[in-house]
């Protein structure tokens, strides 16, 4: 039996000369078993996007275990001992400076992780998970932003929703995707 969890997403709609534009779009999904827990290892196979009532095609993917950069904002020098060694590691005092390397970052998947207070910065590029935590929560959005799927389609629905499917792999319960 399949179960989803529905996935919010606004879909811009642009048209030229009569044409409808499709615009690519990515969300950044979590997928937990009923007890909570991050849930790694499934294919693009075992996930599908629908929306506005269409199936999708994925046409990028990204799993928990490809790389990602985290930047973390305001959480001193300790936050430097949560980086592993596969893990692209900005520190910065400035979210702003903080997203400009991220953005530049050839890691599929990225994650700003703001702490003490730092604000969203203007403009955040498509892509890019946005954590915003006190500095005693930074180990759990760290563990959280490396658990994150990539899942990127084409759009050409404007104001639609986007839900991704999980068909969980035989002999595991219900799961669920979440997305920001």
């Amino acid at each position: 039996m399949r179960h989803a969890m529905t996935l919010s997403l606004l879909i811009s709609l642009g048209c030229l000369n009569g044409q409808q534009v499709t615009q690519s779009r990515i969300l950044l999904v979590a997928v937990t078993d009923p007890g909570n827990r991050f849930v790694t290892g499934l294919t693009e196979d075992q996930l599908e996007v629908v929306e506005g009532g269409i199936r999708r095609n994925i046409t990028t993917f990204a799993g928990p275990d490809s790389p990602v950069a985290i930047a973390v904002v305001g959480a001193g020098p300790s936050a430097r001992d949560l980086a592993e060694s596969s893990d692209e590691w900005i520190q910065s005092g400035s979210a702003e400076d903080a997203l400009r390397q991220l953005a530049s970052s050839a890691r599929p998947r990225r994650a700003l992780i703001l702490t003490g207070g730092a604000t969203t910065p203007a403009n955040v590029p498509p892509g890019i998970l946005i954590l915003s935590v006190e500095r005693d929560q930074l180990r759990k959005a760290v563990v959280e932003a490396r658990n994150r799927y990539l899942i990127g389609f084409q759009s050409s629905n404007s104001g639609s929703a986007a839900q991704v499917n999980v068909k969980p792999p035989v002999g595991l319960p219900t799961l669920k995707a979440v997305s920001n």
